[in-house]
C-alpha cells in the first residue's frame, strides 16, 4: 500500500479525488445497491461534513458514463456489465 498518498479532506468532487490519486474510501458498492433498487427519488440525510456532496458527485460520474474513474472500485464490474445506468428523477440532500 502506498503511504505517501494524501487525504481528500475538503474535496467534494469525485473526479478530482480519483484523478488526483488521493485517498478514497470506496463506497460504490452501496451506490450500486441504491441504483439497482430502481427508486425514482432519493433523499440523502446525513450530518454536516458527512459526504453528501461527494456522493452526489459520484452518482454524477456514474450516470454520465465516466467508467474510467471507477477502475479498481467495487462498482467497476457492475458498470462494465450493465453500462451507464439511468439515474433517479431527483436526489435530495
Amino acid at each position: 500500500m502506498e503511504s505517501n498518498r494524501e487525504l481528500s479532506a475538503g474535496i467534494q468532487k469525485f473526479e478530482d479525488i480519483i484523478r488526483g490519486g488521493l485517498i478514497y474510501v470506496d463506497k460504490t458498492a452501496y451506490l450500486a445497491n441504491m441504483i439497482g433498487a430502481g427508486i425514482k427519488s432519493w433523499f440523502l440525510a446525513r450530518p454536516r461534513r458527512f459526504g453528501k456532496s461527494l456522493n452526489v458527485s459520484t452518482f454524477e460520474a456514474i450516470f454520465s458514463g465516466q467508467k474510467g474513474l471507477f477502475k479498481g472500485l467495487a462498482i467497476e464490474n457492475d458498470l462494465a456489465r450493465r453500462g451507464s445506468p439511468q439515474g433517479p428523477s431527483s436526489i435530495w440532500t
